[in-house]
């Protein structure tokens, strides 16, 4: 079984990478080069994932992608890195299922930050989405994520 992820460098595709790898192809993309601790069984491949590009044709004969990819949201949230924030996670999802076969898992990563700010307010997965930055980057990408229902 091959699995591809996308954001394999960052904290949860970094665990991700080294468990999987132990059983199955793993393709790792990230925008970083290749980390030291990366198992030699993983083949690692260096994107800017919002641009199509050859990186797309892993994702063709993928039995399962994992999309973790994003800018850090720890950054200073200039009207520049806000755009990064925004496009990192919904133009990487969007070639991500552009690339994707009918019969490939896609997994893709969200984030609490759909809630937007509730202070102590318990949440669930009944509780509708917030606003605000994060809730609305949150929304669009989960919608850019969803059309990977028509394959």
């Amino acid at each position: 079984m091959k699995i591809v992820i996308m954001g394999a460098t960052g904290f949860i595709g970094s665990h991700l990478c080294r468990c999987l790898s132990k059983d199955y192809e793993v393709v790792s993309i990230s925008r970083s080069p290749r980390p030291s601790w990366m198992p030699d069984s993983v083949r690692h491949i260096s994107a800017n994932t919002t641009i199509p590009g050859a990186w797309q044709k892993e994702l063709s004969d993928a039995h399962v992608v994992v999309n973790l990819v994003g800018k850090s949201i720890f950054c200073p949230w200039t009207k520049k890195n806000k755009k990064k924030l925004y496009q990192s996670r919904i133009l990487s999802t969007k070639n991500a299922v552009e690339a994707i076969k009918e019969e490939t898992l896609l997994i893709n990563a969200s984030a609490v930050g759909i809630y937007g700010d509730r202070e102590d307010e318990v949440i669930t997965e009944e509780t509708p989405g917030g606003s605000g930055f994060l809730a609305d980057i949150c929304r669009d990408w989960e919608k850019e994520a969803k059309k990977a229902k028509k394959h």
